[in-house]
């Protein structure tokens, strides 16, 4: 599924930050992560990260931490210590990534952005506050939209 709305802060986020690819997930009342908006991303990435999320990856760790994780080459992170894992991001192409949990006015996760880059990558002070803004402003539209996921 491809929520259009999204896209805006996907492709923000992209632009912002320098990426290559983005997506933004959504948190349903499972757990789960589901991916809703993408741009760059094969079927086989996609449906990977859309099976196998919880707990795993930068996204899956972000969730459970509760804060962002920057990976900033994930042939050097533990969080890539799951070979298939691993595997699936090189295959890709993706070489570095950010995640950055997505709260609603509550305090809940209701989603998930991130971006990923073909070349280990630093995100700069500029590039995190900006992360920050778009998570903040597609909250809303989140809470909205998904609100009985």
């Amino acid at each position: 599924m491809t929520y259009e709305p999204l896209l805006a802060f996907v492709d923000a986020a992209i632009q912002l930050t320098g990426a290559d690819f983005g997506n933004l997930q959504i948190v349903h009342s499972t757990g789960d992560l589901e991916i809703v908006a993408q741009r760059g991303f094969s079927e086989e990435w996609l449906s990977y990260w859309n099976t196998h999320a919880r707990g795993k990856g930068c996204c899956g760790s972000a969730l459970e931490n509760g804060h962002r994780v920057v990976v900033q080459d994930i042939t050097k992170s533990e969080i890539f210590s799951d070979a298939e894992a691993l595997e699936i991001q090189l295959r890709e192409g993706v070489w570095a990534i950010q995640s950055t949990p997505i709260f609603a006015e509550d305090g809940r996760a209701v989603g998930m952005l991130s971006t990923h880059y073909r070349k280990p990558w630093k995100l700069t002070a500029g590039e995190i506050a900006s992360l920050d803004v778009i998570a903040r402003k597609a909250s809303h539209v989140i809470e909205i939209s998904f609100s009985n996921s």
